[in-house]
């Protein structure tokens, strides 16, 4: 017997998680991705998944958890194309996960969380830039 949650089933918490798509799982004792809608927007997270119990220790419902129940390490932006890509590299796999269909979703995600992060940095260095203008005008007026 395993306290092994397959990470569809990983939905913990309700308020929080919901259209999650396995990427890869690699089972008991070792770890699951999943792409899913965190709070309403679209992330990678990853999981340790449950252990299989041993005669001396009690079955684990792996990491992270919350009051016994599985739940997601959402990736951080930055780390969420590289992260992905690697999953890509990996092959995306495990039970009950169709690979094609996983391999697609992770291709298409990269895409998007690519462009995403160019956006932002886009939207950063304009907002240097403004900043910079703002000071500029500022002290050449004396204000500061």
């Amino acid at each position: 017997m395993s306290n092994y949650t397959p990470p569809i089933r990983v939905i913990s918490p309700k308020t929080s998680v919901s259209n999650v798509r396995p990427l890869l799982d690699r089972g008991a004792d070792d770890w699951s991705a999943a792409l899913l809608d965190w709070d309403g927007q679209p992330s990678c997270a990853l999981r340790w998944n449950g252990s299989s119990p041993s005669p001396d220790q009690d079955p684990h419902p792996g990491n992270p958890q919350s009051r016994g129940r599985p739940t997601w390490f959402v990736i951080p932006g930055e780390l969420t194309v590289p992260v992905l890509e690697a999953i890509l590299a990996m092959g995306p796999s495990g039970p009950g996960i169709d690979s094609a269909n996983a391999e697609t979703l992770t291709k298409q995600a990269i895409e998007t969380f690519a462009r995403a992060q160019a956006q932002s940095q886009q939207g950063e260095g304009r907002l240097r830039e403004l900043v910079r203008e703002v000071v500029l005008e500022m002290k050449a007026n004396g204000e500061i």
